[in-house]
Order: C-alpha cells, then sequence, then structure tokens
C-alpha cells in the first residue's frame, strides 16, 4: 500500500520488505526508512490525514502492531493494540481498512474479533 504523508511525501508500506520506502516527488530521491524487520503481509492499509496530523497509519494484518510512519521526520513507530487480544499473534487480523472524513481509521476485521 501506498498513502501520501503531509502532502509532501510518498509512503509505501513494506509487506516483506525490512524498512518504509519513502519517496519525495520534488526532489526525486526515495530512502528507506525505520526498521520493522522481515516477515510478509505485515500491514495491509495505510491511511493519513491533515486531520491527524502529518503520519500516516497502517492497519496489520500479519504484524502485531499498529505502524506509524512520520515521513518528514523519517521516524517510523510500532504501537501496541492496546494490550487487546483481538487476533492471535502472528494471523491475519486486519484486511484493509478505511478512513472516515473525521480521520478516524478503521480496519475491515479478517481475523480479528472486532
Amino acid at each position: 500500500p501506498v498513502t501520501t504523508s503531509g502532502g509532501a511525501f510518498i509512503v509505501a508500506l513494506p509487506d516483506a520488505a525490512p524498512n518504509v520506502l519513502r519517496i519525495d516527488p520534488r526532489a526525486r530521491t526515495a530512502e528507506a526508512i525505520g526498521f520493522v524487520g522481515g516477515g510478509g503481509l505485515k500491514w495491509s492499509f495505510g491511511a493519513g490525514s491533515p486531520l491527524i496530523g502529518r503520519a500516516v497509519y497502517a492497519v496489520p494484518f500479519l504484524a502485531d502492531e499498529i505502524l506509524r510512519v512520520d515521513a518528514a521526520a523519517g521516524a517510523v513507530t510500532e504501537l501496541p493494540l492496546g494490550g487487546h487480544a483481538l487476533a492471535a499473534k502472528g494471523t491475519g487480523k486486519w484486511a484493509g481498512g478505511l478512513q472516515a472524513p473525521s480521520g478516524v481509521i478503521y480496519g475491515v476485521p479478517d481475523g480479528a474479533s472486532a
């Protein structure tokens, strides 16, 4: 999945890659930022909006955390799911998502109970 971050960057979320790809279309450059480890099918959907700041948030599929990408700062953070056991570790949790006009991001359940 690819999404924008604050209008200045394009972010490619990692599937099997160990990093996020930050693309700067103005400078015509791309670079890997952050480290999220190996494996595949980690995040299924990402969204960013001025309503929720400049960061992009990614919904986990096989990953066990939400991914927050601040492309402008070059920062990648894995956020816990709040301690709720919505799906077993390493299983498909949410198969995509959508973003409401309010900026709230909703995951579409796959193996997650909510």
